[in-house]
């Protein structure tokens, strides 16, 4: 390394901002990232809603979704978890994040997420709220492919090629 790639790191280095400078390794941003998330967990008060059977079968990142996602929405907008949210409740949520910037993606997933605690806990049906859903994209990653052509394509279903089979 020439000196003068020596000296422009050590200039990054030393104006990159002290969190990001600190990280270090791939295990402290694992570190940082689990602190993130049990931190935002707390805002849940009723733990007991992931033991609704719907959520006992889910396992690992898929449950985790559920609940960062939920715990998004008592953050910013569920702050009486006493009584079931409101519509407007779920309409001021997904107006701030539209608010922030988020992405697309970002809101249908998180909808998608809330769409089925709301469901499943609480017998709420946020897809039947059209205020809810005017804030909400319409499914911005699907994008309807044409199928390929195999075998004898009839429809929907496939039927394959067999030779042989009546003689």
């Amino acid at each position: 390394m020439s000196e003068e790639q020596n000296d422009n790191k050590i200039n990054v280095q030393n104006n990159l901002p002290k969190h990001i400078t600190d990280c270090g390794t791939n295990s402290n941003i694992e570190k940082n990232n689990d602190e993130v998330k049990k931190s935002g967990l707390d805002y849940i008060e009723n733990k007991d809603i992931w033991k609704v059977d719907f959520f006992k079968d889910k396992r690992g990142r898929q449950l985790e979704s559920y609940k960062l996602a939920w715990a998004r929405f008592c953050k910013l907008s569920y702050h009486d978890q006493s009584n079931p949210p409101t519509r407007e409740m779920y309409i001021d949520f997904f107006e701030q994040k539209l608010e922030e910037g988020r992405s697309s993606i970002s809101i249908y997933n998180t909808y998608i997420a809330l769409k089925k605690v709301a469901l499943y806990v609480y017998g709420q049906k946020i897809q039947n709220m059209p205020q809810v859903r005017k804030l909400v994209p319409r499914n911005p990653g699907y994008t309807k492919k044409e199928p390929t052509k195999r075998g004898n394509d009839v429809g929907n279903y496939y039927w394959p090629i067999v030779t042989g089979y009546f003689e």
